[in-house]
């Protein structure tokens, strides 16, 4: 199994995944990120055997790198998802007008799609040549792709089809598909949260071949948050940890990484007001694993401020990660959030969502605003259930804020929008990913 990042660790490892994995086959590890002290902690802490096969992945050559940004431009070109047509817009005017002079030459027909796959094919040819020293011996019953969208798992998974190695994918966010490009690996099997998904995948991987089966599977981690789901005395206990009054509402804000809203301490700061003119309301403020703490530093000698770090997305997250965001979530009143899947994790435990749509004390052009990030394509599904409402000011955050804190509950078009783009799957995700492995691996 490849883990190459922070957030296919969590998906793959917290959940249990692997877990169940280990306890059925003999699973190593590849990873150049997790150490040989953490899978002693993982076995020890799911009482399984995995092993770390540590490797390098080296550099990427630049022709691969060239080839890689043309492919990405073909694809942006042919298929148009709004993601790239928002991203380009954060490009410079010569930027621009270069893409859309080359789009205008290429255009949108056969020849875009014969280009994209001739340099798909390209790709995929010239990173199976690449040298990986520390690969398993042959033999290996499958390859596991966690980021199949990371062009090292690519080159890697390539390079172990050369041996007739089997691989399997799994798509582990729902902006993978429209934001990252092609995967440039072919997989026999290939597993995903929900039929929006896998449209996504067969719309954009239909004309090349082979074509791998596509497996809806439900969302990992929501196991854990229909396990947890919590008791009245359970709250009260994570709230004493944190030193809230058991009957204190609390306003959780999830930041967003820097690069993405680096205003968002205004955010903390309209907040803070906001939890000071309200009795027995407390916010607490949970960093995103690039955010870090020192921006947040003179708020925690405030009464009425709690902060949450997360791990670092350089390190593998503690082992009980999931635990403790699930209490999190569940602890809340409300859950105010910047574009981010803490949208789906909030509404998946019921908890109503507020979508931040400014920029704080600036007033930014779209291209640079929050704003834009709500038009990506993966979240365009939740626009139209209306999941969360999306504040363009701080009056509107405050107003609606009073009318959450009313009311305390979900509306119907959140339900439906789970049911749709978050299923919880009958039986649980893992167990469903589980089957598909067994069948790959049959």
């Amino acid at each position: 199994m490849l883990i190459t990042n922070h957030f296919a660790a969590i998906n793959l490892i917290h959940t249990g995944f692997i877990q169940k994995l280990a306890d059925k086959y003999s699973v190593q590890i590849l990873s150049d990120f997790i150490q040989e002290a953490d899978i002693v902690k993982i076995n020890r802490y799911f009482e399984i055997q995995l092993t770390l096969v540590s490797i390098s992945f080296g550099k990427e050559p630049p022709v691969l790198r060239l080839l890689r940004l043309f492919e990405k431009f073909l694809f942006f070109n042919l298929f148009k998802a709004n993601t790239h047509r928002v991203k380009l817009l954060e490009q410079s005017i010569f930027i621009r007008r270069v893409v859309h002079g080359l789009g205008w030459l290429i255009g949108s027909g056969m020849l875009a799609r014969w280009l994209l796959n001739f340099v798909r094919k390209a790709i995929i040819l010239l990173s199976s040549r690449i040298a990986q020293p520390g690969l398993p011996n042959p033999g290996l019953a499958g390859v596991i792709s966690s980021s199949p969208l990371d062009s090292r798992e690519n080159a890697i998974v390539n390079r172990l089809a050369r041996q007739k190695v089997p691989a399997l994918a799994i798509i582990i966010s729902w902006d993978n598909l429209t934001s990252k490009g092609m995967i440039n690996a072919n997989h026999d099997y290939v597993l995903v949260w929900n039929e929006v998904m896998k449209c996504e995948f067969e719309n954009f991987y239909s004309g090349f071949q082979p074509i791998p089966r596509i497996c809806v599977t439900g969302v990992p981690r929501f196991d854990v948050y229909v396990k947890r789901k919590p008791n009245e005395i359970s709250l009260l206990n994570f709230k004493r940890k944190l030193s809230i009054s058991g009957s204190a509402d609390i306003i959780l804000f999830a930041t967003s990484a820097p690069r993405h809203f680096p205003n968002q301490r205004h955010i903390v700061e309209d907040l803070l007001e906001y939890c000071k003119r309200r009795l027995n309301t407390i916010l607490l403020i949970r960093l995103h694993p690039a955010d870090q703490l020192a921006y947040y530093k003179e708020y925690l000698s405030e009464r009425t401020v709690r902060v949450c770090r997360s791990s670092a997305c350089t390190s593998l997250p503690e082992l009980n990660f999931l635990d403790l965001l699930t209490d999190t979530i569940y602890s809340c009143t409300v859950c105010v959030q910047v574009a981010s899947t803490m949208r789906l994790d909030a509404a998946a435990c019921g908890k109503p969502v507020v979508n931040i749509g400014y920029d704080g004390n600036e007033e930014l052009p779209y291209s640079q605003s929050v704003r834009r990030l709500y038009d990506y394509s993966h979240q365009l599904p939740l626009n139209a259930f209306k999941v969360g409402k999306l504040v363009l000011s701080k009056q509107e955050l405050f107003d609606h804020l009073d009318q959450v804190l009313r009311k305390r509950s979900q509306s119907a078009f959140t339900q439906a929008a789970l049911s749709a783009h978050a299923p919880i799957q009958a039986g649980g995700s893992v167990s469903r990913m589980m089957r598909y492995v067994d069948e790959w691996l049959a």
